[in-house]
């Protein structure tokens, strides 16, 4: 993911910013509170949506 902010550089810097930051947060959050977030939507919004199989 940091690649893709340094890819979007370039093309667009606000959206990079954005990308960044949601990142950095994400990081803060796992490290500080051992929050996954990926492991939060994927338990509260991919599984309900398309179910285990």
């Amino acid at each position: 993911m940091a690649t893709v902010t340094m890819a979007l550089y370039p093309l667009n810097p606000t959206a990079s910013l954005i990308v960044g930051a949601a990142l950095a947060v994400f990081n803060f959050l796992d490290g500080v509170f051992s929050l996954c977030v990926g492991c939060v939507v994927y338990t509260w919004i991919v599984v309900p949506i398309f179910g285990e199989k």
